[in-house]
């Protein structure tokens, strides 16, 4: 009897093992994602420049100013902007109106700009990500623009400024 029970049992388990379901395959999708923002740096700008006895007239280089951006398919927005609008008297109101010539590729907006512009903003041609346009800047004051000023130190700040 003892064998006629095993054999059931046997026969038994195998109906609720070919009835079980199948293992099905699932998946699951990850989506990455990311963002780089658009950004720029200016180089080379920063410092003090000396024009000297600007009444001779003046001359000052300022040397190479370099934009770098990460944008695709546009140029950046660059800003040149004069605090006082000309070389200010300090403690004064009397200005001494001067030139700057900007060639930087991809624009030229800037050259010639006169400080009595106040604000001069152009958009500047693409170009390849990460990689710099240099441009060489220089000062002018005329020495008629000087002529029959009061003795004194005139000074103006110019903000070079840039956005993608």
């Amino acid at each position: 009897m003892l064998g006629a029970s095993r054999a059931l049992w046997h026969f038994a388990a195998v109906p609720a093992v070919l009835c079980a379901p199948q293992a099905q395959a699932a998946s699951a999708q990850l989506v990455l994602a990311g963002n780089v923002p658009a950004h720029c740096t200016i180089s080379g700008a920063a410092g003090t420049l000396s024009l000297g006895e600007a009444s001779r007239g003046a001359t000052g280089d300022v040397g190479n100013v370099a934009v770098t951006c990460n944008l695709v398919d546009v140029g950046p927005s660059i800003t040149l902007s004069s605090a006082n609008r000309g070389l200010k008297i300090d403690g004064g109101e009397q200005l001494i109106p001067y030139g700057l010539q900007w060639n930087l590729p991809g624009t030229t907006a800037f050259d010639a700009v006169t400080s009595t512009d106040g604000t001069v903003t152009a958009q500047l041609d693409a170009f390849a990500p990460g990689t710099a346009q240099s441009a060489h800047v220089i000062v002018n004051v005329s020495a008629a623009a000087a002529s029959g000023k009061m003795a004194g130190t005139y000074r103006d700040v110019i903000v070079i400024s840039i956005s993608p």
